[in-house]
């Protein structure tokens, strides 16, 4: 299964073979359709799981620096910002040598420090005068939330809904899924979604066929009339081919075959043995 998620994000973007594409104005609307089509979907039985990113619920710590406040000290933003940087974030003082190996040590703040914004406003500035304020004098430090990561496509805000399906006819699904949407699903003004993964090559290899297959059978049907110089004898060789597709497509769905998905596409369905196998003394062959 890693692999296939990798193969599956490296070719649609999605994670899952199916999945949806949310995309709108601002992230607390993606999510709340998000979590809309979440709930929709959940109750419909070919789903097995679904989940919608929860692109809106990250903490960040803000840290607004008084120009004014920090002058009078003889402090500029890149010295509040290094203070930030070297006491909350890390910086890397030096490198352990160990042989051929090579470790990098960074210095900041214990974690018992840095978890607390009451705590993060006692950090310590170095003045030029030589005294140490904390940042809290020169500096409003705040914690707000904000999105955890931020996707962009086709030059506007998106979010993705991962859906995992028990069985791989895709379109079926999508039209009982959309038939719902219709029904259940309200989209805030400029929010739009569109459906992704494997079910995007469907439509394409529908699309490639619908010109392909035409073309095709214009081209066997030439080079039959090109043999036999008659229209009837190409027309009796060209419209059994087309009668024996068909038969085949209504053989697949009364006989309930289906594609297997493997190293190569075959036709399989599921064989009841009776009898016993004499050669294994009365039980079924493994």
């Amino acid at each position: 299964m890693p692999v296939e998620n990798r193969l599956d994000m490296e070719l649609t973007g999605i994670k899952t073979p199916l999945g949806m594409k949310i995309q709108g104005p601002t992230l607390e609307g993606i999510q709340q359709v998000g979590a809309q089509i979440q709930q929709v979907l959940s109750g419909l039985p070919q789903v097995r799981s679904v989940f919608s990113e929860r692109v809106s619920q990250g903490f960040y710590v803000n840290i607004e620096v008084h120009r004014e406040e920090a002058s009078r000290y003889g402090l500029t933003v890149a010295d509040v910002q290094q203070a930030v940087t070297s006491g909350i974030g890390g910086e890397m003082v030096t490198e352990n040598i160990e042989g051929r190996e090579r470790y990098p040590v960074n210095v900041r703040y214990s974690r018992n420090f840095r978890d607390n914004v009451d705590e993060l406003r006692r950090v310590l500035i170095g003045t030029p005068s030589g005294a140490q304020i904390p940042i809290d004098e020169v500096a409003h430090i705040s914690l707000s939330r904000g999105p955890a990561m931020i996707r962009d496509e086709d030059g506007a805000l998106t979010g993705y809904v991962y859906i995992d399906l028990n069985s791989r006819n895709y379109g079926d699904f999508v039209m009982a899924a959309n038939d719902l949407f219709k029904q259940k699903l309200h989209l805030p003004a400029g929010n739009t979604y569109k459906w992704a993964g494997e079910y995007e090559f469907e439509l394409r290899a529908k699309e490639r066929l619908q010109v392909i297959l035409p073309v095709v059978f214009f081209v066997i049907f030439v080079l039959l009339y090109m043999v036999f110089h008659s229209l009837a004898e190409s027309a009796v060789l060209i419209f059994p081919t087309l009668y024996a597709l068909t038969g085949g497509l209504i053989l697949q769905k009364t006989a309930g075959l289906q594609l297997q998905r493997g190293g190569m596409g075959r036709l399989h369905r599921p064989v009841r043995h009776r009898g016993r196998d004499r050669r294994s003394n009365g039980c079924l062959p493994p």
